[in-house]
């Protein structure tokens, strides 16, 4: 979530190199740009903590054109979510 309220235009690069280990995700990443492009690039795992039940990514209204390009997601029970016509 932080990398994602820091990024200043619209693409957001993921790297193996970076992130060596899965990227344990303990509540929904809220996404409120209306475009957005998150890239991995290598193999960038999202892996839901064990004690959370909810989606990875929640998609907010304002939204319109998200790519989300080569991520693996593990153990949620839903990806991603959607409001208001998202």
């Amino acid at each position: 979530q932080q990398a994602i309220n820091r990024l200043k235009g619209h693409i957001l690069i993921l790297s193996d190199t970076t992130y060596t280990a899965p990227i344990l995700i303990s509540e929904a990443i809220l996404l409120t740009k209306d475009s957005l492009l998150i890239k991995a690039k290598g193999k960038i795992v999202l892996q839901c903590d064990s004690g959370y039940k909810g989606e990875a990514f929640r998609l907010s209204s304002k939204c319109k054109n998200i790519v989300l390009d080569s991520l693996s997601f593990v153990n949620f029970p839903i990806g991603i979510t959607s409001y208001n016509n998202a």
